[in-house]
């Protein structure tokens, strides 16, 4: 049996340049729709759905590819297994933070995901990425 993770993430894309934009933003849409399911858009960012790990392989890739975008991930497997995480990266490089609540950088990136502070969260069981997509339930 495979281990099953449910992991909601959350890819935005941003460039000077809004053809290079464009073109990061396609494949990024692509890399979701292969990685999982659900997939939104809006402007600059795609929410997916995936039951493995975020794909941070193929953004690293497409990041040394397109080396005038930034790109940043972040995915959410709290509910169920106790870890967010926030990577951005350019030129190929970026370290994934891989957070649970005994990190520093936890709160704040708990709070950029759900939009709200844990407490608020625990009390209202408020699902990820509801201020960017609304509807990825």
């Amino acid at each position: 049996m495979s281990l099953h993770i449910d992991i909601d993430n959350v890819v935005a894309v941003a460039s000077e340049n809004a053809e290079q934009r464009q073109a990061a933003f396609d494949a990024v849409k692509q890399i979701a729709e292969e990685a999982g399911d659900k997939v939104q858009t809006s402007d600059d960012r795609i929410f997916f759905h995936c039951e493995w790990e975020p794909p941070f392989k193929a953004l690293k890739k497409l990041s040394k590819e397109m080396p005038d975008v930034v790109f940043t991930l972040w995915a959410d497997a709290f509910k169920e297994h106790h870890w967010i995480c926030k990577v951005q990266y350019v030129a190929g490089k970026g370290d994934e933070q891989t957070l649970s609540r005994i990190d520093d950088e936890f709160p704040g990136v708990f709070q950029e995901i759900f939009g709200c502070d844990e407490g608020t969260w625990e009390k209202d069981n408020k699902a990820p990425f509801l201020p960017w997509f609304p509807d990825a339930r």
